[in-house]
């Protein structure tokens, strides 16, 4: 009996298998002069605008949703602003009373001076033309309760919903298009949602004109790790969410707010196709425990300062060292673009 000859289309599967893993081949990665050509070349983070040449360039894959989901003393925010300006990361927050607006307009050219200040326009909330200006972007946070009412539970803040004068799936559009006229198209556009029927729901802003989408699947709501509200799985909700993006033929990005704890986790999912992951249950992991003076005396509460910026040190270095830990697992995936080109000042 003769054994059957293997299928001529065996070795091209092979091949698409090896390819879906997302790294160079091992016979490139031991060239240095392909090495050298390929790598460190590109940014990894860029968001284009719909119809113009404008762009939100992030120049390490991370941002945090900090500034805008917890209460933060001055000191820290000051302290939060300027590492993820020094590192090029992109940031959620309104602008500071103390800064003058800028009108700079940032395209692709310009990574290292371009803002990364996302300005967030929150639920049913009066459009503020004012806290555009100097921003990259503006994110639609489309997600809490009708009218400011309390919430009756720690996750009914993040029920996910349109604004009110929202009634048929063309108005939202509607008002994309009009937020776009009055930022002047400098502004790149996302929305923020926390997840329900999460495949509607990204084809639903996929087809209202979003350059980009955050997927809330956990938020921290103050720094310290038991601050974190779970609204949905990280990996089912990723994989769903670029399925959808897929299917509607729409060149729309991701953002992903987790709980992520270490370099390896950010790194596969942007491995998968996300465009940045959310430092925030990182930092709170890694805030050093805090010592102070009981209060046990009237002397004790009289004498007590508020934290000095020096309190506030570890956030740039616990950033620069997630940066280096990004680094080098790009570099051990053999990734043939910049994942990661950052300002080590």
């Amino acid at each position: 009996m003769q054994n059957k000859k293997p299928s001529g289309d065996s070795p091209a599967k092979k091949v698409t298998v090896q390819s879906n893993t997302l790294c160079e081949p091992l016979v490139t990665r031991l060239d240095p002069m392909t090495r050298d050509k390929q790598q460190w070349t590109d940014p990894k983070c860029v968001i284009p605008a719909i119809g113009n040449d404008v762009a939100m360039t992030f120049q390490s894959p991370l941002f945090t949703r900090l500034l805008f989901d917890s209460t933060l003393t001055p000191v820290a925010r000051v302290q939060f602003t300027t590492a993820m300006n020094q590192f090029g990361l992109g940031w959620v927050g309104p602008r500071s009373n103390d800064s003058a607006p800028t009108t700079h307009v940032h395209s692709e050219s310009d990574n290292d001076t371009s803002p990364k200040r996302i300005t967030p326009l929150q639920f049913d909330e009066p459009i503020d033309v004012e806290a555009f200006e100097g921003a990259a972007a503006v994110e639609f946070q489309l997600y809490g309760l009708p009218f400011r009412s309390l919430p009756s539970s720690r996750r009914a803040k993040w029920t996910p919903s349109v604004p009110i004068e929202i009634f048929e799936f063309e108005q939202l559009a509607k008002k994309v298009e009009c937020v776009r006229i009055l930022t002047h198209g400098r502004c790149v556009l996302g929305a923020a949602i926390s997840p329900g029927s999460i495949y509607e729901d990204v084809r639903y802003m996929a087809d209202s004109g979003f350059d980009y989408l955050c997927l809330l699947v956990d938020v921290q709501c103050d720094l310290s790790p038991t601050g974190s509200r779970q609204l949905a799985t990280i990996p089912n909700t990723v994989e769903i969410a670029l399925d959808a993006i897929n299917n509607a033929g729409s060149k729309m990005k991701i953002l992903l707010s987790a709980n992520l704890r270490n370099a390896d986790e950010m790194f596969r999912y942007l491995q998968m196709g996300v465009a940045a992951v959310s430092i925030d249950g990182y930092l709170a992991s890694e805030k050093p425990i805090e010592t102070a003076q009981a209060k046990d005396s009237y002397g004790s509460i009289l004498s007590y300062s508020p934290p000095a910026a020096s309190a506030f040190a570890w956030v740039g270095q616990t950033v620069s060292s997630l940066v280096m830990e990004l680094s080098d697992c790009a570099i051990y995936a053999g990734q043939s673009c910049d994942l990661l080109r950052t300002q080590m000042t």
